[in-house]
């Protein structure tokens, strides 16, 4: 699929699946690095164990792409590297809980990832 999208900007969206409350959290829209469509996804079997985006906790995830962010002076601005993307705990599952909680909604309202490293083209969370 990606070879037929080349000389075109391929836009992709992270999404985070909650099992317990069968909610989906999406996150900004990004650009993923040429290597990276090119080397590690189509070979991703080959890493799937030894590696992972997902920090211990299972709090955050890294990736790298270009990531299009809105400056202080209102416009538009194309960063590129490894990004840390918070990730909203999910809602308690016991439905009397969710009515006690009076906070924002877990998986509505997605924080901004942070920029970790410019100009990184691939990146992972070390276990360490």
């Amino acid at each position: 699929m990606y070879a037929k999208t080349r000389g075109m900007a391929l836009r992709c969206r992270w999404n985070v699946y909650h099992v317990a409350t069968q909610e989906r959290e999406t996150y900004r829209t990004c650009t993923p690095p040429t290597q990276l469509l090119e080397e590690f996804y189509p070979n991703f079997e080959l890493y799937s164990r030894s590696i992972t985006p997902w920090s211990p906790d299972s709090s955050h995830f890294t990736f790298s792409a270009a990531v299009t962010t809105i400056g202080a002076d209102g416009y538009g601005e194309v960063r590129e590297g490894a990004w840390v993307q918070a990730v909203s705990p999910p809602r308690d599952a016991d439905p009397m809980a969710q009515r006690a909680s009076r906070g924002p909604a877990a998986g509505l309202e997605a924080a901004e990832p942070f920029l970790a490293v410019e100009g990184a083209s691939f990146a992972v969370w070390s276990p360490s």
